[in-house]
C-alpha cells in the first residue's frame, strides 16, 4: 500500500440552528472590522444579511454583495479594494460556492500582493497567510466550506480557472441545515449533483487513498439515498441534513484528491453555455463510468452495490435513473446544444492536468465520443 497524508485545519461547526451561535465564532478572533460577501440578492431577500447583523451587533458589518454566479476576475479585484479601503481584518462568506470562493480568494490575496491573474494563472505563488475566513453555506454541494479550492471566471476567454493552497483553508464552517431550506428544485439538484461529481471523482482518482476512499463512498451513499428524495420533499430537514454530510464527506475527498474529468468538462458547459456548475459536472457522469469500469472494477462494484446492484452495469444505469429522477435533463440536446458545439467543449473541456488523474487514459478523441453519447 503506497503512503499517504491528510490536512484539513477547518474547525466544523454542523447541525441545526448552528448558525444562531455565530457570534461564539467571531468573538474568538476579536475583529475590528468584518467583511461580509454575499451574493447579489438571496441573502437580502431571504433576511440572511439582516440576521446576520443582528447576531453580531456590536460588530461592524461591511456589506460586500457583489458576487454572481460563476464569480470574475474583477468581481474579486472589487472585493479586494473594497476590504483594503475598509480596513476589514476577518471575512465572513455567506451563501453558495460563488460567495465562499470570492471570500476565501479576498482573503487569501489580501495578504498576497500582486494581480489576480497572475496567481490564477500561475506566474505567482500564494507565500502568505490570508485574514481569517468563515465560511456559511447556503447550498449543499460545493464544499467550498472546508477546501482549499477556489474557482473563478476569467471571462475575457471564457474559462475558469482554480486558485488552491493549503493557506486557503477557511478557519471555520458553520454548517447549518436550515439555511439550505431555502433552495428550489433545480437548484437542489445542482448542487447535489456537484456533491456527486466531487465524490466520484475522487473516489476513483489515482491520487485516491484510504481515507479520501472512505469518504466519498459514504457521500456517494448520502446523494444516492437522498437527492431525489430531497428534491420531492424540499422543506424535509432530515434530507437536507443528510445532502450537507454528502457535500461535506465529499469535501474531505476531493480537497486532498482533487477533481479530474467531470469538472473538467463542466467548465465549458458552464462558461460557454450557462449549464449550473453541478449539473454540468454530472452530464458525463454515467459516459464516464461506462468509460472507466474496466479499470476500476472494484470500485465501481462498491458504488453499484450502494444502488442495490447486482453488476456493473445494472449499478450504472441506476445512477442514470437517479440523475434523471432530479428533474434536470441529462441530454446535451435538451440543453440547447448540438453537434457543432462539441469542438468547442472540448478546447476548453480537455484539460491534461484534470485528465491524467483518471484511471483511464482519456483522449480528444475518447471526449468527442463520450460528448456524442449524451446528445
Amino acid at each position: 500500500m503506497k503512503n499517504w497524508s491528510y490536512y484539513i485545519p477547518t474547525k466544523i461547526i454542523f447541525g441545526i440552528n448552528t448558525f444562531d451561535d455565530i457570534k461564539q465564532t467571531i468573538d474568538n478572533f476579536s475583529p475590528k472590522n468584518i467583511l461580509l460577501v454575499t451574493g447579489r440578492n438571496s441573502m437580502q431577500k431571504l433576511g440572511i444579511t439582516d440576521k446576520i447583523k443582528n447576531l453580531l451587533k456590536g460588530y461592524k458589518i461591511i456589506l460586500f454583495n457583489e458576487v454572481e454566479p460563476n464569480p470574475s476576475i474583477q468581481t474579486v479585484e472589487r472585493g479586494l479594494k473594497f476590504c483594503q479601503d475598509n480596513k476589514c481584518d476577518l471575512i465572513i462568506g455567506i451563501g453558495g460556492g460563488s460567495a465562499l470562493d470570492v471570500g476565501k480568494t479576498i482573503a487569501i490575496l489580501i495578504k498576497n500582493k500582486g494581480d489576480v491573474k497572475d496567481y490564477l494563472y500561475h506566474k505567482k505563488t500564494i507565500k502568505k497567510k490570508g485574514l481569517p475566513f468563515i465560511a456559511i453555506p447556503t447550498t449543499a454541494g460545493t464544499a467550498s466550506e472546508i477546501s482549499k479550492y477556489s474557482i473563478i471566471t476569467d471571462r475575457e476567454k471564457p474559462t475558469k480557472r482554480g486558485l488552491l493552497h493549503d493557506f486557503m483553508h477557511p478557519d471555520v464552517a458553520i454548517i447549518d441545515p436550515l439555511l439550505t431550506e431555502s433552495m428550489p428544485r433545480d437548484i437542489t439538484a445542482s448542487t447535489g449533483m456537484d456533491a456527486l461529481a466531487h465524490a466520484v471523482e475522487s473516489y476513483w482518482s489515482i491520487n485516491a487513498q484510504p481515507i479520501t476512499e472512505m469518504f466519498a463512498l459514504k457521500s456517494i451513499e448520502l446523494v444516492y439515498e437522498n437527492l431525489v428524495a430531497v428534491c420531492n420533499n424540499l422543506h424535509d430537514i432530515n434530507l437536507r441534513e443528510n445532502m450537507c454530510k454528502a457535500s461535506l464527506f465529499a469535501g474531505f475527498a476531493f480537497d486532498y484528491t482533487g477533481t479530474n474529468v467531470l469538472h473538467s468538462v463542466s467548465y465549458p458547459l458552464t462558461t460557454k453555455f450557462n449549464i449550473p456548475h453541478g449539473h454540468a459536472c454530472a452530464l458525463t457522469m454515467v459516459q464516464f463510468m461506462k468509460f472507466n469500469k474496466d479499470m476500476i472494477k472494484e470500485k465501481m462494484s462498491k458504488i453499484s452495490k450502494i444502488t442495490g446492484a447486482n453488476s456493473i452495469d445494472e449499478g450504472i444505469n441506476n445512477i442514470q435513473k437517479m440523475l434523471e429522477n432530479t428533474g434536470l435533463p441529462m441530454r446535451l440536446s435538451k440543453l440547447g446544444i448540438s453537434k457543432n458545439d462539441i469542438d468547442i467543449i472540448i478546447q476548453d473541456g480537455f484539460r491534461p492536468e484534470k485528465m491524467e488523474t483518471n484511471p483511464r487514459t482519456v483522449t480528444e478523441d475518447a471526449l468527442r465520443k463520450i460528448l456524442t453519447n449524451i446528445l
